[in-house]
């Protein structure tokens, strides 16, 4: 009998065929003229681009949604320039979808979360050249400690440097201990200089290098005077759950510590990011007594004059999006797609109840 489990290597090559597909869609779907004619139908539309880091380390990673290198930064920062998207800034871009303002044709709102240092060594000058604007969602603790995130470093070396035999369970506990949310930072410290050491790294380059490290505050400040607006991502980056008062809490010490950083009044930060993207209409009572204006997500579409501005979609970019996917993307392809299967699965459901109240509808028929 043949086995009936799928192998990691089907199930990459399986990855790679549907990769190879949709490129070769998107690719006739250029051809044919439909990228410019979906540009043209969402030229009212926000492209709210989402950004984290810049690989740092002198390793061989190729990247993923997080840490993007530095290169493709730039090429991405060129492709706006090139083919005349209008980079602007969060405020013009909320002002303009509410009808505050005017929102030009082929707007993109660039943003990068949580204040590494690599965004302010490697994207800022970037944005700077060019002349465009960004917005930073920083939270303060990370940013307030010194040395890497412990968390984020331990993932990363988890996933690039394999555990020599014989180590295998006790580097599993320490990478437990190091990303385990319910720890201080204290412990998960611990728990990475254990995993470092059995993993055998040479974490001195990675230190070095500040890869997993946030901005100083003398460099948050300095990007602030440079003219890019820092804005609220939590104090420790996270909501512990929705609950209101530790919601209310989180936002309002992001607030002070910013605002000491900075030298703006307290209440001059009013756009939020929702940590890890996770977020919940139940956050909306505490962010509105707050007088926060707009808030972002990581539901991936263009932003419309329709959206909720407290839950405002972005699109994720990375090193794992090819430059046909993100032009793709800010042209609207993927929400031309997704809006014509919502339109599909409507008429289905209209027609599936039609044929209920004729007693002629069949439920396995749709399964």
């Amino acid at each position: 009998m043949a086995p009936t489990h799928v192998t990691a290597n089907t199930r990459l090559s399986t990855l790679g065929l549907k990769r190879l597909a949709k490129i070769s869609v998107l690719w006739i779907l250029k051809a044919i003229g439909v990228f410019a004619l979906a540009r043209t139908w969402h030229r009212k539309s926000a492209r709210i681009l989402c950004y984290h880091g810049v690989w740092l380390a002198n390793d061989g990673f190729s990247g993923d949604s997080m840490f993007i290198s530095a290169r493709t930064f730039e090429r991405r920062i060129e492709f706006l320039a090139r083919r005349s998207f209008n980079v602007v800034s969060l405020d013009s871009a909320i002002d303009g979808l509410a009808g505050r303002g005017s929102l030009p044709d082929d707007a993109v709102v660039i943003t990068i979360d949580d204040g590494w240092h690599s965004t302010f060594a490697k994207m800022l000058p970037a944005l700077k050249q060019h002349g465009m604007p960004a917005t930073i969602y920083c939270d303060t603790g990370n940013l307030l400690a010194d040395g890497a995130v412990p968390h984020v470093a331990a993932r990363y070396l988890h996933a690039i440097y394999p555990a020599p035999p014989g180590s295998e369970r006790q580097a599993e506990e320490a990478y437990e201990r190091a990303t385990y949310p319910g720890l201080d930072r204290d412990a998960k410290r611990r728990g990475l200089q254990e995993l470092v050491k059995l993993l055998r790294v040479d974490f001195d380059q990675y230190e070095k290098a500040r890869v997993f490290g946030y901005m100083t505050k003398q460099e948050l400040r300095t990007a602030s005077e440079a003219g890019f607006d820092i804005e609220l991502h939590t104090h420790t980056h996270s909501l512990h759950g929705f609950e209101p008062r530790l919601v209310e809490q989180e936002i309002e010490t992001n607030r002070a510590v910013l605002s000491g950083l900075v030298g703006r009044p307290a209440e001059s930060f009013c756009h939020f990011c929702y940590p890890s993207g996770l977020c919940a209409a139940g956050a909306r009572p505490v962010l509105q007594r707050l007088d926060i204006a707009s808030a972002t997500t990581l539901e991936s579409r263009l932003a419309t004059s329709s959206d909720d501005p407290l839950f405002l979609p972005r699109i994720l970019d990375g090193e794992h999006v090819s430059e046909l996917e993100f032009e793709a993307a800010l042209c609207g392809i993927p929400d031309l797609v997704h809006g014509g299967l919502r339109a599909i699965r409507r008429q289905i459901a209209t027609l599936a109840s039609l044929g209920a109240s004729k007693g002629v509808y069949r439920p396995t028929a749709f399964r």
